[in-house]
């Protein structure tokens, strides 16, 4: 019950309109000293490969002057400052589990890192990023009303109504102890707090509920209750 209040919290205090300004990378003025280069394969992410070195994805962002994690493309070279070696980056082909990779040990059973779907298929009309001293904490996707929204990753639903100011009709979903997800401006929620959902499995429709002015969905990924760029983790 505190968790849910203290999520609660988070996102009503973080809540900006749609519109926001698409949020801004600058290449880095200082040359990275050791490191590797990895060439993009098919189906790598850039979490996918900052999770296979083990390197923060914000230290890849700056070491190689990305603007925008979607626009990497298979045969780019990227540099990993600290990497000694290059590694081998596990993507859905190569795992039998979409959801999640296969611990190392029987000792950690438990999931350490998940992999996400998109929730619905559309234009993204607002960003993750800053806009002036705001912050918008996820991504605005058009869909037209009435479309499918399915769960991004498997897990259980915290919560699911309409108290979120400006929201509208939300969907909070827990992974796992380290991330959830925020699905917002639903028409229709499908799915009640304290169900277990599977990835893609469908738990809402597209709408403009709350502060929207068209169809789209508003959705968040968080890790420890700390919004992040979505396009990190999704594939294009």
């Amino acid at each position: 019950m505190y968790f849910k209040k203290y999520i609660l919290y988070l996102l009503a205090a973080s809540f900006i309109l749609i519109g926001c300004a698409p949020v801004q990378y600058h290449k880095s003025t200082v040359k990275p000293r050791g490191g590797v280069y990895h060439t993009v394969k098919k189906g790598e992410t850039l979490w996918s490969i900052s999770q296979a070195y083990r390197v923060d994805v914000k230290k890849i962002f700056k070491a190689n002057g990305l603007s925008n994690a979607r626009l990497i493309k298979v045969g780019q070279r990227l540099f990993i400052p600290g990497a000694k070696e290059v590694k081998q980056v596990k993507t859905r082909s190569s795992t039998k589990s979409t959801r999640s990779l296969k611990p190392k040990s029987k000792k950690s059973s438990k999931r350490t890192s998940i992999t996400f779907i998109w929730p619905v298929q559309g234009k993204i009309i607002s960003t993750f990023g800053s806009r002036g001293q705001k912050r918008h904490q996820g991504i605005d996707i058009k869909a037209p009303s009435g479309t499918p929204i399915v769960a991004a990753s498997g897990g259980k639903v915290i919560y699911s109504g309409g108290g979120l100011r400006g929201y509208g009709n939300v969907i909070i979903i827990e992974h796992n102890k380290r991330f959830s997800t925020v699905y917002a401006h639903n028409s229709l929620n499908l799915v009640k707090e304290g169900a277990k959902v599977k990835g893609g499995q469908i738990i809402a429709y597209v709408g403009n509920t709350g502060r929207a002015t068209t169809p789209h969905l508003h959705f968040e990924i968080r890790r420890n209750n700390k919004a992040e760029n979505p396009l990190i983790y999704l594939h294009r």
